[in-house]
């Protein structure tokens, strides 16, 4: 098997994107302990964080509409770590 056909094979794709979603998704974990260490949200926007709960859920529906479970446990993650920002965030923000 040479490198190509095993960067080819669903299974490796599969695993590489998996994997960089969750990093992709642990992005506001930074974000949300800087928030939660001042005790404010500062000049941050809420946007991000609700884009990120938005996208993952849609692709967490999507996920259980084509029945790709790889796909429902990485949007899943994403899901509940942005849904987690989002609510730090509205904790820390002083606008409710």
């Amino acid at each position: 098997m040479n490198l190509m056909t095993l960067w080819l094979d669903p299974d490796v794709v599969g695993f590489i994107s998996a994997t960089f979603t969750i990093c992709l998704s642990s992005t506001g974990i930074w974000t949300c302990w800087c928030i939660i260490s001042e005790k404010s949200v500062g000049t941050r926007s809420y946007l991000p964080f609700l884009a990120g709960a938005l996208m993952s859920s849609l692709w967490l529906l999507y996920g259980i509409v084509v029945n790709d479970n790889p796909m429902i446990f990485v949007n899943f993650i994403g899901s509940v770590l942005q849904s987690i920002y989002f609510i730090i965030f509205y904790l820390f923000t002083n606008d409710k």
